[in-house]
């Protein structure tokens, strides 16, 4: 598949778990809360990922200090994510570039750094 337009649309700034819709939302996100109650200004962004055609692909949330998770538009399965704000796991090279260009072009800009350099050969799921 093509990634080369892909873009960030519906941004939402999420200050607590209680912020997050009940299910599908809840379930993607809720983790990059864990032990980030000694942050006062913390918050996840959350963003849907669209193609150039205006379809749903994606939903990622950014937050964490320097988490990030992709998941395919309306289910649980992890696609890519990013930990101390660099790539932990993405399987599809043209995907993550793909990502890190529409987070490069993100309007209002994602404040979570993640670093989008290449992914290496040797990338395997969970490894970095």
């Amino acid at each position: 598949m093509n990634w080369r337009d892909l873009s960030f649309t519906s941004y939402r700034r999420i200050l607590a778990v209680a912020d997050l819709a009940d299910g599908l939302e809840h379930e993607q996100a809720c983790w990059l809360f864990v032990d980030m109650d000694e942050f006062d200004d913390y918050f996840i962004e959350a963003v849907d990922v669209v193609d150039e055609r205006g379809r749903l692909l994606y939903q990622a949330y950014f937050g964490g200090i320097g988490g990030m998770l992709v998941y395919r538009a309306g289910t649980e399965e992890l696609v890519a994510t990013a930990a101390q704000h660099s790539i932990d796991r993405c399987e599809d090279q043209d995907l993550w570039a793909a990502l890190g260009r529409a987070y490069a072009t993100a309007s209002p800009p994602i404040q979570e750094t993640i670093s989008f350099g290449p992914v290496g050969r040797t990338q395997k799921s969970g490894t970095r």
